[in-house]
């Protein structure tokens, strides 16, 4: 609903050129830049809720080998870090109250065949912020500048 209602303002204002794709929490497409309808530039939208924002900017400000390398140190700490949170490897479960990581709905980690739980304390209590999530993973904090 408000994805939609962003796409409707950003038409209705003559900013929006054309959608490539759309979901209800993302959109990727491309607006003219103000004052200048000759020139466009490729727009990346995803909403995240306050909970998840610390690791939507991480996963987005890192490039693509240090995300690797983050995610990669979280899996041998029994962890799943996605750009959505961090989740904790179950054994032994119920697996119809857990959330399958690498199932098709989605989720962003791809371990197969293995099961992770939501942990509900990292992602509300923990962490408030990207240095939190290194802090919890025993990782010495790396800006922005040097994630790329």
């Amino acid at each position: 609903k408000i994805m939609t209602k962003i796409v409707g303002n950003l038409k209705e204002k003559d900013i929006l050129v054309d959608i490539l794709s759309q979901g209800n929490r993302n959109l990727m497409g491309y607006i003219n830049l103000l004052g200048d309808s000759t020139k466009v530039v490729h727009l990346d939208l995803k909403l995240v809720s306050k909970y998840n924002f610390p690791f939507t900017y991480l996963h987005f400000t890192s490039g693509v080998d240090f995300n690797r390398y983050i995610r990669n140190h979280a899996n041998k700490l029994d962890y799943s870090l996605s750009d959505l949170g961090l989740f904790r490897e179950v054994a032994d479960i119920d697996t119809d109250n857990k959330i399958k990581v690498s199932d098709k709905d989605g989720n962003r980690n791809r371990i197969p065949n293995k099961v992770f739980e939501f942990d509900d304390d990292i992602i509300r209590n923990i962490v408030e912020n990207e240095k939190k999530i290194f802090e919890h993973l025993g990782l010495n904090y790396v800006s922005i500048k040097n994630r790329r």
